[in-house]
């Protein structure tokens, strides 16, 4: 295989082997009590996609330069608002059949996890909000955005890299919401993801730094997660 074609199989497979994985460990293995080490072994092969695609494919690394006053600022601000806009769902759609629907497959995952308790909430609010977040982006904007942006204009680049990122999460909230919200929730709900996208893309893009979409994309997950303690385990909660 030419190098230019290894390059193209590499950003294929990174494109589609997450939405892959979510399916196998969200809904075709979700019971099986080896889901959390499907889960472990597929983020291990992601993070090993960049590698290879660096390493034996060849692809072009961009140099991350240290983020100004500035870019934080724009992480900071623009995640404040996304998270903003979580709650303000949050509360448009609490105590409706889309509350109770969630309620008992995050309840579920939490349990997988070992999560259900303060304590241990609270580890895997940290780690999904502080280190996944940071893996995200280390995957999705430093190596697939930045690798598609050689190749493709800039708006292509960023339109692809977004959709790439929120098609998994398509399978993710089905696994919590269901067929009967594909339509009403699910979709608008992973269009929302891919906007995300597109606004953490240009944001590594102006500072060629992993910092402001990072901030931006902690925030959005610590809301994210804050509403999932509030559906499960709120004190006086269902």
């Amino acid at each position: 295989m030419a190098g230019r074609d290894r390059q193209l199989a590499v950003l294929v497979a990174a494109m589609v082997f997450p939405t892959v994985a979510s399916w196998l460990y969200f809904l075709t293995f979700a019971d099986r009590e080896w889901m959390r080490q499907l889960y472990f072994g597929s983020k291990l092969v992601q993070a090993a996609l960049p590698l290879l695609g660096w390493g034996l494919a060849g692809l072009p690394r961009d140099r991350l330069r240290r983020a100004p006053a500035a870019g934080w600022l724009a992480g900071a601000a623009s995640g404040v608002l996304l998270a903003a806009g979580i709650g303000l769902a949050y509360l448009l759609f609490a105590g409706t059949t889309l509350e109770e629907v969630a309620r008992a497959p995050i309840r579920a995952r939490l349990e997988a996890f070992a999560a259900t308790s303060t304590t241990g909430f609270l580890a895997l609010a940290v780690a999904l909000s502080l280190a996944h977040s940071l893996f995200e982006e280390y995957y999705w904007r430093w190596f697939l955005f930045g690798s598609l942006r050689r190749r493709l204009p800039r708006a292509a680049a960023v339109t692809v890299a977004a959709a790439a990122f929120a098609t998994h999460h398509v399978v993710i909230l089905h696994a919590f919401l269901g067929p009967r919200y594909l339509l009403a929730a699910t979709l608008p709900f992973s269009a929302a993801v891919a906007l995300g996208g597109v606004l953490w893309c240009l944001l590594y893009d102006r500072w060629r730094s992993l910092a402001a979409p990072w901030l931006s994309h902690a925030l959005v997950d610590g809301a994210i997660m804050a509403v999932a303690w509030a559906l499960v385990l709120r004190p006086g909660g269902p």
